[in-house]
């Protein structure tokens, strides 16, 4: 399927990111804490430690409405218009999924959360929290042609049981890519349901004022058109894998997923161009999710067991080494003939298979960032003046998925891609 999409005015101004130096404290995404300070939000990650919290279940009705919501009228679609592979798609990515999520600095540091947001006893502590407690409901709709994410974060709680109160839920994010969507970008999937989109603008986290909502905020996206937001694009890679240590659930293996939103700002030259350090694109900060699936996607209802995940975050610390050396990467890709209509209409691609090729990784360059979890951020040039944006996760000692956005020197969107890597040596 052809899709209908450019970025108009290059991709961006000059900040390359630093390289991140591996510790064991970035393998953290349980709740952790950390004294309060005044400086910047970015706090250095030795001064953290891990706080492990719970949330209390709420109920139906209560998120119901966030999940719904109102949603702009979209057109239905006829199924031979989605590739053949959607419903195999639908199958891997719906449903619930239950984690924990962290705002990352450029340089991979998680951000604090905002200090409203953090319950009374743990400012009494003077401790700093920086990760939430996150529920998303997926569903790849084969009636629209899209896939929608509600990801609800919810404020720490320091409940013990299930039998608490509900705990306040801080924010909305209700995303949908697809052939429907306005402003929706392009979506690229294969069927084990890995996904990655391009979204045009930027996230904006604003006080909520639907009625019900019963969130302190909700994320609107600003910038599809002209005008200042314009300027800033997002990429979401979300990597999904049966996890190896994982239980069986309704009889399947445990699924896992890692979903990396990353941050951009576009250039201002008026040819775009990308190729030379000065007008790389801005990494402006990620979000970073950690997710188990619970069960099926009900619209909202409770899930049974969407809260007993609190060591499900956890993991040993990731080195440099675990990540650089030789792979035998497995392509799956979309080539892309984009129009100029980027962020006016949705598209969705489906990623075919492109054979195999070895890789040779090392992350020694400025763009290169070690996050939690297993997962690296990657911003490369390319010798015709292009740029590569990319997000690693590593499911296993020698296993790994990497989704990657290929952008032409004047800011089309060429590729989409996501590998599967196994690993052929260590550091070469």
């Amino acid at each position: 399927m052809a899709a209908s999409l450019l970025l108009r005015g290059g991709l961006a101004p000059a900040a390359t990111v630093p390289r991140s130096s591996p510790s064991p404290s970035q393998s953290r995404t349980t709740f952790r804490a950390a004294h309060l300070s005044s400086s910047s939000a970015c706090v250095p990650a030795s001064r953290q430690a891990r706080l492990s919290t719970h949330r209390p279940p709420i109920s139906a009705s209560q998120r119901r409405h966030a999940l719904v919501g109102p949603r702009a009228s979209v057109q239905t679609v006829e199924a031979a218009q989605l590739p053949q592979t959607w419903s195999a798609f639908s199958a891997a990515i719906s449903g619930e999924w239950a984690g924990y999520s962290s705002d990352l600095c450029p340089d991979g540091v998680e951000s604090e959360i905002p200090r409203e947001a953090i319950p009374p006893p743990f400012c009494d502590w003077g401790l700093a929290l920086f990760a939430w407690q996150a529920h998303s409901s997926t569903n790849a709709d084969a009636s629209t042609g899209e896939v929608r994410t509600v990801t609800e974060r919810f404020v720490p709680s320091l409940g013990f049981g299930s039998g608490g109160a509900a705990a306040p839920r801080y924010s909305v994010d209700r995303r949908a890519a697809g052939i429907a969507q306005d402003g929706a970008g392009v979506l690229g999937f294969r069927e084990d349901g890995c996904y990655a989109v391009a979204w045009p603008g930027k996230s904006v986290s604003e006080p909520a004022a639907e009625p019900g909502l019963n969130a302190a905020h909700v994320v609107v996206r600003e910038g599809s058109g002209s005008g200042e937001s314009s300027q800033f694009f997002e990429l979401e890679h979300c990597l999904v894998a049966e996890n190896p240590n994982g239980h069986q659930l309704d009889g399947q293996p445990e699924r896992v997923r890692v979903r990396v939103v990353q941050r951009f700002q576009k250039g201002a030259g008026a040819a775009g161009g990308v190729g030379d350090k000065g007008h790389l694109p801005q990494l402006l900060g990620m979000t970073l999710y950690r997710e188990r699936w619970v069960g099926q996607c009900r619209d909202g209802a409770d899930v049974e067991g969407a809260n007993q995940n609190s060591e499900f975050a956890e993991g040993p610390p990731v080195g440099i080494e675990a990540v650089e050396g030789r792979w035998l990467a497995a392509a799956m890709r979309a080539d892309l003939k984009l129009g100029d209509e980027f962020g006016r209409r949705g598209a969705v691609v489906e990623l075919k298979p492109a054979g195999t090729e070895e890789v040779t990784r090392e992350l020694t360059d400025e763009g290169s960032v070690l996050l939690p979890q297993g997962v690296w951020s990657r911003v490369l040039p390319t010798p015709s003046g292009g740029v590569i944006l990319k997000v690693g996760w590593l499911v296993e000692a020698d296993r790994a998925i990497v989704s990657r956005f290929d952008y032409s020197a004047l800011g089309q969107l060429e590729h989409i891609t996501i590998s599967t890597e196994t690993r052929i040596s260590k550091r070469p």
